[in-house]
């Protein structure tokens, strides 16, 4: 129960936070500058990252793709959500192709190039391994070893920063996790 209000209450402030970003011409002057009032805005949403976002069979579906829909309706823009490789979307959002991304997350070289709202969901990031490996447990614990990374992720841009830990380009997460069942 205690983790329905949770939801309840987290959802709320998504939404909460979701409408103003979307309407506030200050945090998204170049997205609303593509637009006009009752025009077209194009998202691109990472095309694996389910349930917040993926593509199911060429259309794209998720928690923040029916969210950004709803409040598009409400403050009469259509809003297009693409789902595709989420290294490529970011490259098209700079190269003006599309006019925001979905669920991206802060850090500071990411800062210098895009303009970013009040965090939208909060993101956590695990390590898995192997049901034998249990000595892996914090980042310091994957210096020497080969890790699985999305192109574009979060975790690569953070893990790159660690000249030891060697970063292995994952083509997507059910693949992933298939290599790390074998070993």
């Amino acid at each position: 129960m205690k983790w329905i209000k949770a939801c309840k209450k987290g959802i709320a402030f998504f939404l909460t936070v979701l409408y103003i970003v979307l309407t506030s011409p200050f945090q998204f002057g170049s997205a609303f500058a593509n637009a006009e009032k009752g025009g077209t805005l194009i998202l691109l949403g990472n095309e694996d990252l389910p349930p917040i976002v993926y593509n199911d069979n060429g259309t794209a579906k998720g928690v923040v793709v029916d969210i950004a829909q709803a409040i598009g309706e409400k403050i009469g823009y259509n809003i297009k959500v693409l789902t595709v490789n989420w290294e490529k979307a970011q490259q098209m959002v700079l190269k003006g192709e599309a006019d925001g991304l979905l669920h991206i997350n802060h850090s500071p070289e990411r800062e210098v190039i895009y303009d970013f709202s009040n965090s939208l969901l909060k993101s956590e990031f695990s390590i898995f391994v192997h049901k034998d490996n249990r000595s892996i447990k914090y980042i310091d614990d994957l210096r020497g070893r080969i890790v699985g990374v999305e192109a574009g992720g979060y975790p690569c841009l953070l893990l790159q920063n660690y000249e030891d830990i060697i970063l292995e380009k994952i083509i997507n997460w059910k693949a992933a996790f298939k290599a790390l069942h074998s070993g």
